[in-house]
């Protein structure tokens, strides 16, 4: 009786068993089904975040990442990167003398079609004491935009760039300084360019410090090669002054009678408070093949105002070249003329070097006439100068006892 009634019970419990053995094993098998398509999908993601998060090793032990330096970067249509490093250094403010320089970067790029870019940067760099006390904290930020456009000898390009920069002294007054840049440039036609820029910067200093300047530059096509003009204007304010600066630079290369000359002018002026100065230079090279071969005459105009009045000189000089039996004589002429207030000043050079024995001998003749408010005075002078002449040798004397 005892072993049949014990049959009925021993088949409930196997059919229980079964079902249970299912109801565990089919979910486990899916799950490990679904876990593995979806680590299979994130496996870029863990690739990319290898270098932060702990990593096990070959030998199964868990390696975590390095405390004091980690590195991030993922590329695709949007980049990103970020670096940390943090290293002991001596710090003569800190107890101890020791402290932690920290730096961290963090980039971000974004290109939009072909042609347009943004992008953004920030750079960190701390100093912290041994017990964790910044000292001194530095933070620059940059955002960028470029943008091209057109094609062939046409292209343009524009930009823009913000930085701003702030400075954090564990004692002192925490600074910040902003800096706009705008650029510009195309091509006109071929070989010749221009370019625009402008920079606007602001600190925030006890006094104030703002300052603006502009640059245009282009750079057209002469007879004699590429002839760059420049203006840069540039004003200032800082500590309630204001100081205004103009610079213009031309320079022209031309080609006459086959032979390189130059015409090029250059001015700067300045305007501090109540008190202009100004700076000119006015020059222009003529090779004059017509006369002599290597003829050339040479115009130079520069002028001076420090507030005083304009101090003009203007000079004037042809050079000569020519050959006598077969050698080289060059003959100079200048011409000077000094205008400043009060004072007038006219001097006029004659110079001729010529070939003596193996030498180069020079005559120079000179005149200076000085007009003032007190009369007039005349200076002449003359010189010659000879090359070293060797006359002979003197033999030795020898003395027989």
């Amino acid at each position: 009786m005892r072993s049949m009634s014990l049959k009925p019970v021993s088949l409930v419990a196997g059919l229980l068993l079964s079902v249970w053995l299912l109801a565990v094993c089919v979910p486990a098998v899916a799950q490990t089904d679904s876990r593995a398509l979806y680590l299979e999908s994130i496996r870029n993601s863990i690739e990319h975040l290898e270098s932060v998060s702990p990593q096990t090793m070959d030998n199964g032990q868990v390696r975590a990442p390095d405390p004091d330096r980690y590195e991030f970067s993922y590329n695709g249509a949007v980049s990103l990167r970020r670096n940390f490093a943090r290293t002991a250094t001596e710090v003569d403010r800190a107890p101890m003398g020791y402290g932690f320089l920290e730096n961290t970067v963090t980039e971000a790029g974004l290109n939009v079609g072909a042609r347009t870019g943004l992008s953004f940067s920030s750079t960190v760099s701390r100093t912290n004491d041994l017990w964790g006390t910044v000292l001194n904290e530095k933070q620059v930020d940059v955002y960028g935009l470029k943008q091209s456009f057109g094609s062939g000898v046409s292209t343009s390009a524009l930009g823009f760039t913000r930085n701003v920069t702030r400075n954090s002294p564990h004692l002192g007054l925490e600074t910040t300084t902003r800096t706009d840049a705008f650029s510009f440039a195309t091509g006109l036609r071929r070989s010749n360019d221009l370019k625009l820029s402008f920079t606007d910067t602001e600190i925030d200093t006890p006094g104030g410090h703002t300052e603006s300047v502009f640059q245009a530059s282009y750079t057209p096509k002469f007879s004699g090669g590429d002839g760059p003009l420049s203006l840069v204007r540039t004003e200032k304010l800082i500590n309630g002054v204001s100081t205004e600066i103009e610079k213009i630079d031309l320079t022209a290369p031309f080609l006459w009678g086959g032979l390189k000359g130059v015409a090029e002018h250059h001015s700067t002026e300045t305007f501090t408070g109540n008190l202009l100065t100004k700076l000119r230079t006015t020059h222009v090279l003529l090779p004059l093949e017509v006369i002599g071969k290597g003829v050339t005459a040479d115009f130079l105009v520069t002028g001076s105002d420090k507030g005083a009045g304009m101090v003009e000189t203007q000079t004037a000089k042809l050079v000569n070249p020519f050959r006598i039996a077969g050698r080289t004589y060059t003959a100079e002429e200048t011409y000077i003329t000094l205008h400043q207030p009060g004072l007038e000043s006219e001097t006029l050079m004659t110079k001729l070097c010529a070939p003596l024995a193996g030498g180069q001998a020079v005559i120079q003749r000179q005149t200076v006439d000085t007009e003032t408010a007190t009369g007039t005075t005349e200076q002449r002078q003359l010189s010659v100068v000879l090359p070293t002449i060797k006359v002979g040798t003197v033999s030795p004397c020898r003395r027989n006892a």
